[in-house]
């Protein structure tokens, strides 16, 4: 049965959905800065793993499989769960979040050769098409944050087929992205996790969290908070200093994900009006900030435009999307008014 699923996928099966080319290269080092995209199996049973909906949901055993640059079929064992909260939720998502969990000996010298719990985004609602371009989008948004900042979940995007091993489910292809394991990243930037309850913004480094906050502004989310601990990571160097990572874009204005709303506790009606929610400094640190996102314009831009797997048309809202925030931080009115008047004690 593996050969012959394997068979399909390399004869076009992952060929289908927006159309995008593949890598056949041999794996490097550096698993997360390959930018090409993947293309892999994963071999299961769909109708026990799409059932679990549980916060705390059971690991199931799986198979991931691929074919390497010489043509070979390689499998590897994993074990897969669901994970999330909001899109565990059926009634928002017939596909849920998933986790993959390799065991080190099983993958030297294959493709996820360094990886162990790999997080990916998947497609949320199987019959509509068009969800695939929310995960394109949602991927963009990490991609657009690294643009800003090593000290940034890395991402890499792939096309996934998810095939039942109870045959009860018929094969589905659909793009997806890989999100980088918070330990790995907090190693690669030399620091470590650290867990914090109440962080105030005023112990972060003030360049740092304006462009923090600058982003979520610029994206138009407003589900995150470093108060709560909601969306964001916590990472510490040696000398002490804490650093604000954040994750989960799916309901930025940048995104618009169908089921995303605004944050309660705010006074917008739509994800794609923008509402800042960075902390007060005692003195402008914002100025810098917008110098900041203003030399890297043109990389933002070049980002957009050069994500082929978006419609033209997406492209264009997702660039006026982000020519009405340039507007706001270049008017010194504007950059007072929606801005720096309205950050949060």
């Amino acid at each position: 049965m593996r050969s012959t699923i394997l068979t399909l996928v390399v004869a076009g099966t992952l060929a289908g959905g927006l159309g995008t080319p593949v890598s056949t290269q041999p794996p490097p080092r550096d698993f997360f800065a390959d930018r090409s995209v993947l293309q892999f199996i994963i071999l299961t049973d769909l109708t026990v793993l799409l059932a679990d909906r549980e916060l705390d949901s059971p690991e199931r055993p799986a198979e991931v499989g691929y074919e390497d640059a010489d043509g070979q079929a390689v499998w590897l064992p994993v074990q897969v769960k669901t994970r999330g909260k909001f899109r565990l939720v059926e009634d928002v998502c017939d596909f849920p979040p998933i986790r993959l969990n390799f065991r080190a000996r099983d993958v030297p010298w294959t493709l996820f050769e360094g990886q162990d719990k790999l997080k990916l985004v998947t497609h949320c609602r199987t019959p509509e098409p068009d969800y695939q371009h929310h995960v394109i989008l949602e991927y963009l948004t990490y991609r657009l944050y690294e643009l800003f900042t090593p000290k940034s979940f890395r991402t890499r995007l792939a096309q996934v087929t998810y095939v039942d091993a109870s045959e009860t489910h018929a094969p589905i292809t659909r793009y997806a992205f890989l999100i980088e394991d918070v330990d790995e990243m907090a190693t690669r930037n030399d620091t470590r996790v650290v867990d914090i309850d109440g962080f105030h913004q005023l112990l972060a480094d003030e360049i740092e969290i304006g462009v923090h906050d600058v982003f979520q502004y610029m994206i138009g989310n407003t589900d995150w908070s470093t108060l709560l601990s909601q969306n964001v990571e916590f990472i510490q160097d040696r000398d002490g200093n804490v650093t604000v990572v954040p994750f989960d874009f799916d309901w930025a204005g940048i995104v618009s994900s169908p089921y995303a709303k605004p944050a309660p506790d705010v006074p917008i009606q739509d994800v794609r009006e923008r509402f800042y929610m960075g902390g007060c400094r005692p003195t402008d640190h914002l100025t810098p900030v917008f110098q900041h996102f203003i030399e890297l314009k043109d990389e933002i831009y070049d980002l957009v435009r050069n994500e082929s797997r978006l419609a033209p048309e997406r492209r264009e809202q997702l660039l006026a999307y982000f020519d009405d925030f340039y507007a706001t931080i270049t008017d010194e009115r504007l950059a007072e008014e929606r801005i720096r008047q309205a950050c949060r004690m």
